[in-house]
């Protein structure tokens, strides 16, 4: 017997989902099915013809039957007529093509970059509004592929990546388009997606404090009709079929986009506080995400690739320390100052090179909060990792 794995399972359960599917297994038993009134008939007529039998036999209900009774299909709207014990295929058909699949899932609910980020929101019913905090976006797949960019974004909590899939990437590409950087930082809202572990790939390397990030849903295969209907309809309830609505909104509604909010560092093991414990025993390439206070910071200058670089040290309590290095926008970053204590959430660990040490890149999908300056205290001991 064929193995079933989960994604064939899946692709079963969205052809079964299928509309047209369902029109072809109704057209196929209406030819089997009696007229309700001549189902109702038969019924009616087969209960009687049993009930005479009981009579005429003097069976009783601790006494078997000399008769033979065929059930009937009796027309209900629920598809089960518990009184009479009988089933009718037609409506179990048309109630599994429910005609309002939303009244069967949890209604959204708005969550932190902090709760995704940490692991704490678990399913899909969720509402995420955030600051995006670089236009400057990356679009990967084509010739074929399906398209993705991943984004960096931020509410009052902290950050949170989130990976737009196509088709919602077309969504996100006319928002770009739109959007006018005079009228203020831009902001978004992501109803229902998931959230999953960030992957450990060749430029990852391992994933060495937990990180979750966010991907769209694809919407299920809609005529185009429907499509937009559902594209002007923005304010509509939304079923797991819909996928991910993405739009711009020009004032925010969600609790933890609220200046009232504040923030607050995560802990381990979402964040390295002793970086003897948990790096020296690291191999590069990973991802981290570290606290520390900055020493010894340099100039700015240009990198290989033209951008911008920026030097440091960040010592952990103890005085431990680890190169660290600010790239691109991050080298001109009002938060570098010697003695200030700063997060800095997906960090990159790097093997050193001809030109640099082995250090905590802080590229484009890093962020950094700026937290409180902190009494100059000596260097103890570099932390260095394999």
């Amino acid at each position: 017997m064929a193995s079933f794995n989960t994604e064939t399972i899946e692709k079963y359960e969205i052809r079964l989902l299928d509309a047209e599917y369902w029109n072809i297994v109704l057209e196929v038993m209406q030819e089997h099915l009696l007229p309700p009134e001549q189902i109702h008939s038969s019924e009616t007529k087969a209960l009687e013809d049993h009930s005479a039998k009981l009579g005429q036999t003097g069976s009783t209900a601790g006494q078997k039957s000399n008769g033979s009774f065929a059930t009937s299909v009796q027309e209900s709207h629920e598809g089960i007529n518990h009184a009479a014990g009988v089933v009718n295929i037609g409506s179990l058909v048309r109630l599994n093509h429910s005609p309002n699949p939303a009244s069967a899932v949890s209604p959204l609910a708005f969550v932190s970059a902090r709760e995704a980020f940490g692991g704490k929101a678990t399913g899909v019913r969720w509402i995420y509004e955030c600051y995006l905090t670089d236009t400057n976006y990356t679009i990967r797949g084509g010739d074929g592929k399906k398209e993705v960019a991943t984004i960096l974004t931020a509410d009052h909590t902290g950050p949170l990546l989130v990976s737009i899939w196509s088709p919602t990437l077309d969504v996100f590409k006319t928002i770009m388009q739109q959007y006018n950087p005079e009228a203020g930082q831009l902001m978004l809202r992501f109803e229902q997606f998931k959230l999953t572990p960030m992957p450990q790939n060749q430029w990852n390397g391992k994933i060495v404090t937990p990180i979750r990030v966010a991907h769209t849903l694809t919407p299920e295969a809609e005529k185009s009709m429907k499509k937009n209907q559902k594209t002007q309809a923005t304010t509509a309830s939304m079923s797991l079929r819909d996928g991910t609505r993405l739009t711009m909104i020009r004032n925010a509604t969600s609790p933890y986009m609220q200046h009232d909010v504040k923030y607050s560092m995560p802990q381990p093991p979402l964040m390295v506080l002793s970086y003897k414990q948990t790096l020296s025993k690291e191999v590069s390439p990973f991802r981290v995400s570290i606290t520390g206070t900055i020493h010894d910071l340099q100039e700015a200058e240009p990198s290989n690739s033209g951008e911008l670089r920026r030097n440091f040290k960040l010592a952990d309590e103890q005085g431990n320390w680890i190169h660290c290095v600010a790239h691109g926008r991050h080298a001109e970053n009002s938060s570098l100052e010697n003695s200030l204590r700063i997060v800095i959430y997906f960090g990159s660990g790097r093997p050193s090179t001809g030109h640099s040490p082995q250090a905590i890149w802080i590229f484009k999908d890093a962020f950094m909060v700026p937290l409180e300056r902190r009494i100059g205290s000596p260097l103890s001991e570099q932390v260095e990792w394999q």
